[in-house]
């Protein structure tokens, strides 16, 4: 028995070693598999990412190129007239990224210049304009060849030595003409909001950064510009000089990812010099973005299980799906019994205990937030004469087609219960005392046509009683009474009409 067990033993060791050999072969090809394809997605995303963001700002500069030879056209340095003014103004007017157009002589001198500021437009008189020689975006651009294109830093703008406020990004970007050059100010807020909005939402995080490696654009808003005001960290400092490790390309490190281009070689018809080249960096953290790496075996034993034991999971879920229907069948009689129980037997409405338990529910949130309450209390006139003349089986269907009726005429979410005999109250939500009497006219219309053509063995008849919370508070004793009394007052009225 001893051997026999051994035996057994050792097969099963066997069996179980082969076995878990196997899935461990296809786990680690599945696994390594399936990192290369996420990967590979990975890479090809922010391949993605990065060249839009490019496409973002070229096209921007290629629009503000565009502009700049248009207005070049409208340029005569030796004759600069109203004409002129008018033609700039008009433009600056009609661009909403553009804050100032400005020529200035090879001196640097402003010749003209067209400024924003307070929603307005406006030349800026003569006796206002500098001199901008010695600014490095000027002695930059003035140097190149008549025709070429110049980007200065991505910056905040600066008036009278300080940063503007509301913060300006602003870049400057001019064209060399014969005499001096042409500078627009591009209010750059279009292109970071562009760049946000790729960002927004996604696992992974986007950068833009100046030569210093500084950020110009940021997820957290609140580190943009900084090194305007002095802060000199960097995103160098943030992720431990991975940049010397990227060099413009991607690399997967600690469980993270990078990726990065830069914004340079821009072409136009004419070239274009660029003060500082900026770097668009894609960061993704593994942590959050590869989750599904962390646990590739129990993917791979599930298939394989799957693979190998489909007719015995065919059979669990069999059962599964049996077990579960008789359990939804149990709930739902569970349910139903439990929804009867708080039903009136003859009128299916809410009977006395379960409808006051709603009333009080309703009546604490309603006071929570000021909602107003209106109780009707109705009571059926005449029962007792149809149950003392015609029966009992006649009364019960007086109470029935009554409460029909009214359910009928009534919204799905209104409180309706039977009080008593044949007491009912009804609470109506959120609306007003117009609202509620005209609801019970129109019941009282009802009633009218089933009298008039519905009924051959009896007369429906009911009187009622408002009372809301706007009165009395949202006390629900005090509201029942209150509507009760009216209601009985009402009766008394039809009494003594007769």
């Amino acid at each position: 028995m001893k051997n026999k067990t051994k035996s057994f033993a050792t097969i099963l060791l066997i069996h179980f070693t082969i076995i878990i050999s196997i899935i461990s072969v296809f786990i680690i090809i599945y696994d390594n598999n399936y990192r290369n394809q996420m990967k590979q997605n990975i890479i090809q995303s922010s391949d993605y990412e990065l060249k839009l963001i490019f496409a973002i700002f070229n096209n921007n500069f290629s629009n503000v190129f565009s502009d700049l030879k248009y207005i070049s056209s409208t340029l005569d340095t030796n004759n600069i007239n109203e004409y002129t003014d008018k033609t700039w103004l008009n433009f600056l007017k009609a661009k909403p990224n553009y804050d100032q157009l400005r020529y200035l002589n090879t001196n640097g001198k402003e010749i003209l210049r067209v400024n924003k500021g307070n929603g307005e437009v406006y030349i800026v008189p003569d006796e206002n304009l500098q001199n901008k020689k010695g600014r490095y975006y000027f002695d930059e651009s003035i140097a190149l060849n008549t025709g070429d294109f110049y980007i200065s830093k991505f910056d905040l703008n600066i008036e009278d030595g300080a940063i503007e406020y509301p913060e300006k990004p602003t870049i400057r970007i001019a064209l060399k003409v014969d005499n001096g050059v042409i500078i627009i100010n591009y209010i750059a807020s279009n292109i970071l909001n562009a760049v946000s909005l790729l960002n927004d939402n996604k696992e992974f995080d986007l950068f833009i950064l100046n030569n210093d490696n500084h950020y110009i654009y940021h997820p957290d808003r609140s580190k943009m510009f900084q090194f305007m005001y002095g802060d000199v960290s960097n995103f160098n400092d943030d992720y431990n000089n991975i940049l010397s490790e990227i060099n413009t390309g991607y690399i997967f490190k600690n469980n993270e990812f990078f990726n990065s281009t830069v914004i340079k070689n821009l072409k136009y018809k004419g070239n274009v010099t660029q003060n500082e080249n900026l770097t668009i960096v894609y960061h993704q953290d593994g942590d959050a973005s590869n989750q599904r790496f962390t646990h590739p075996s129990t993917s791979a034993f599930i298939l394989y299980l799957i693979y190998h034991y489909l007719p015995i999971y065919i059979s669990a879920i069999l059962v599964v799906f049996i077990l579960t229907t008789l359990k939804y069948k149990s709930l739902e009689n569970k349910k139903k019994k439990t929804e009867a129980s708080k039903r009136d037997g003859l009128t299916n409405i809410y009977n006395r205990k379960s409808g006051l338990e709603i009333i009080d529910a309703i009546i604490e949130k309603s006071e929570d937030k000021n909602i107003p309450l209106f109780f009707v209390f109705i009571d059926i006139d005449g029962l007792k004469i149809v149950n003392d003349t015609l029966g009992h089986e006649y009364g019960d269907e007086l109470i029935r087609e009554t409460t029909s009726i009214v359910a009928h005429v009534i919204r799905d979410n209104d409180i309706f219960l039977r009080y008593g005999g044949d007491e009912f109250i009804i609470v109506f939500k959120d609306i007003t005392l117009d609202i509620t009497e005209s609801i019970m006219k129109r019941i009282n219309k009802e009633i009218d046509y089933y009298n008039a053509y519905e009924s051959d063995k009896f007369k429906i008849s009911m009187s009622y009683g408002i009372s809301n919370t706007k009165e009395i508070g949202y006390e629900r004793n005090a509201l029942i009474n209150l509507a009760d009394e009216r209601m009985y007052e009402k009766k008394l009225e039809k009494k003594n009409a007769k």
